[in-house]
């Protein structure tokens, strides 16, 4: 950025505007050196590859989407038998805008300058997602149609259309390594077993009392992934379980780290065991962290309410990444893990493989 002194740009989210079919994000960009002057405002995951704004290879690539899930049915008047009837549209009809503002913060009366054709130079061919709204005029199915689309939006376009391939996968994932914390008794063996899909790790473990971390590895969903057990956290955590929990660390080299809590724990319990997790892992480890909701029963828990339950501090605190997973092996749920593998894959891939250690050991 050409005032960020070659570092890249800092971005946050500074306002949500609501409209009538709209909600506007407005994403402040500024500087490296004036975090201090924006710290109020809350920082944007920078390892979220589906977020609505992103910085990758010197550009800005923000998404508009758009919400359609209850709008699929129209209400149709039947004069014959003065009813109405509700019809599901063959083409769905997209409600409610997601939009994004890009705010570029310059100070001391400098002046952020653009180059017009160095903007058309960068003009780049996108896939669409599965769910794309577009207006029927302006619709592409592939390469050959975006570029004739372009010709008719811009008829002074006469250079070649680029396909952007900075969102593309860029680390191939082929292995995941996860560490499992939390409180004794929270379920983290059936958790781990139910994420590798068979029985890895035993009951008697070390959530239920040893001071030692072991590993299990399996083939889930593609990847190799591997994940250990760490001793329950509590306040009475002596020494030697932090030192035991830092070479584990150590020498798996995760990428994620799972706070495995139960459904319906309560806020104060979680937050003082995500500080128990930052004491011995060290502050950053927030930003590989992730919160695993774990439950037993066959009914599926209400997940929203849990998390309102969770409080906005926590859930601040670990950038929103938050999962359910059924650990009763009865009632294995092939889904939530496969929702969890991809999550974490994605997470590795917009980390560029980067993975967690600890700095210093007790």
């Amino acid at each position: 950025m050409e005032f960020c002194s070659g570092a890249p740009p800092i971005m946050r989210v500074f306002k949500t505007s609501l409209y009538k079919q709209e909600v506007q994000y407005s994403v402040l960009v500024h500087s490296p050196a004036n975090q201090l002057l924006f710290s109020r405002f809350p920082l944007l995951p920078d390892d979220d590859p589906d977020a609505v704004c992103t910085y990758r290879d010197g550009r800005f690539i923000w998404r508009p989407e758009a919400m359609c899930k209850t709008h699929s049915y129209e209400l149709t008047h039947r004069p014959d038998g003065n009813h109405v009837d509700a019809q599901q549209l063959i083409r769905r009809v997209f409600y409610v805008w997601d939009n994004v503002a890009v705010a570029l913060h310059v100070e001391n009366r400098r002046v952020l300058t653009f180059d017009a054709d160095r903007l058309r130079q960068n003009l780049k061919f996108c896939w669409p997602e599965e769910v794309t709204a577009r207006n029927d005029e302006e619709e592409f199915d592939d390469f050959e149609d975006a570029t004739n689309l372009v010709k008719c939006l811009w008829p002074g376009w006469h250079l070649p259309l680029e396909e952007e391939r900075s969102l593309l996968q860029r680390y191939t994932v082929s292995d995941i390594r996860l560490v499992l914390v939390g409180r004794p008794g929270v379920g983290k063996s059936s958790t781990g077993n139910a994420i590798l899909g068979r029985l890895a790790f035993s009951p008697g473990g070390p959530s239920s009392g040893t001071s030692s971390c072991c590993w299990q590895s399996e083939w889930v969903f593609g990847h190799q992934v591997t994940v250990a057990e760490t001793p329950g956290l509590s306040e009475t955590s002596d020494d030697a379980v932090k030192r035991d929990i830092s070479t584990c660390v150590n020498m798996l080299r995760p990428h994620a780290v799972l706070l495995v809590t139960r459904v319906g724990s309560s806020t104060v319990e979680n937050l003082a065991t995500m500080r128990q997790v930052e004491e011995f892992f060290g502050m950053d480890v927030s930003r590989y962290t992730r919160i695993l909701y774990t439950y037993a029963n066959s009914a599926a828990p209400d997940i929203e309410r849990q998390r309102r339950a969770t409080g906005p501090e926590l859930l601040f605190k670990v950038g929103y990444r938050y999962h359910v997973l059924n650990n009763n092996p009865d009632h294995w749920d092939g889904q939530q893990v496969y929702d969890l593998v991809q999550a974490v894959a994605r997470m590795v891939m917009a980390k560029g493989g980067e993975v967690y250690s600890i700095r210093s050991t007790v």
